[in-house]
């Protein structure tokens, strides 16, 4: 398996994965928005893996986020999303 993560929140998994790579180890949206189409190409070329793991990207409670951070983080959920052809796993454990 591949893990695409999203601001270091399975980085305790990448020993047991075929490939790991984070789309913003900081969590920035910004960030893991440029990055999230490169990452999906690179873990289509990792050999022997069958499914990429990604976290729950979930939008904040409060106004900490600006609405253009927390659309972002919608944007990068829905490519993930898609590109899962929309098949979730609920729990990661």
């Amino acid at each position: 398996s591949v893990i695409i993560d999203y601001g270091k929140r399975l980085v305790r998994y990448q020993s047991n994965a075929l490939g790991y790579r984070d789309l913003s180890p900081e969590g920035n949206p910004s960030v893991a928005a440029s990055n999230v189409f490169e990452t999906l190409r690179w873990s289509e070329t990792v050999d022997g893996a069958t499914r990429v793991f990604v976290p729950e990207l979930v939008l904040r409670g409060d106004e900490s986020e600006g609405q253009q951070q927390q659309a972002l983080v919608l944007a990068v959920k829905d490519k993930l999303t898609r590109a899962a052809s929309a098949v979730v796993v609920n729990a990661f454990q």
